[in-house]
């Protein structure tokens, strides 16, 4: 691992940030996204995500790596759990033609991520702040932000359809709720 990131991510113009997990790990990774557009404020971004976190990847994989090369993308910041490996993603992302890529890994084999951070987390009660590893991560470009807030911004349909199931729950305009999700995938978020 070279002691600073390719100095090409300074020029870059056009960047794939890859979060292939559920909404709840994606909106943990807003932060690092805000660092990201503070910090490369003309580069276009464009999120790739699963399904189950709100977009399509495409049709297998030879159609998503033809996708992305098309994209025409500088680098790429495949950002993971602890327990995730971003090699496979980062061999997409090499296969489409994308020169710089960043990720948290326990190895670099054949050279997949042009940058990447150690991964030195373990599955454990002491692992750091998911918002925190993100934010490790992008730092290694020297990308950093002071808003380190969850952030998310629905579109105003969707903004609509709450207020309407709001004003059905029998709550009126301007009156304070607390929104509770009960659910989760995993037994360690419930």
């Amino acid at each position: 691992m070279a002691d600073a990131a390719d100095p090409g991510w300074r020029h870059v113009r056009r960047l794939l940030a890859v979060r292939l997990d559920g909404m709840g790990d994606l909106l943990m990774t807003t932060p690092a996204l805000t660092a990201v557009r503070a910090s490369a404020p003309s580069a276009h971004l464009t999120l790739l995500s699963s399904p189950a976190a709100g977009a399509p990847l495409g049709r297998g994989e030879r159609a998503l790596v033809e996708q992305l090369a098309a994209g025409a993308f500088d680098a790429a910041i495949i950002f993971t759990v602890a327990t995730q490996s971003a090699l496979p993603a980062a061999l997409v992302c090499r296969m489409a033609g994308i020169p710089l890529r960043l990720a948290h890994a326990r190895e670099n084999p054949y050279g997949l991520l042009s940058d990447w951070v150690h991964d030195g987390d373990v599955v454990a009660d002491g692992m750091r702040h998911e918002v925190q590893r993100q934010l490790e991560l992008v730092r290694r470009l020297g990308w950093t932000t002071p808003d380190t807030r969850l952030q998310m911004c629905p579109s105003a349909a969707a903004r609509e359809v709450a207020r309407v199931q709001l004003l059905a729950a029998g709550l009126r305009p301007g009156e304070p709720y607390v929104v509770v999700h009960v659910g989760a995938s995993a037994p360690s978020r419930r």
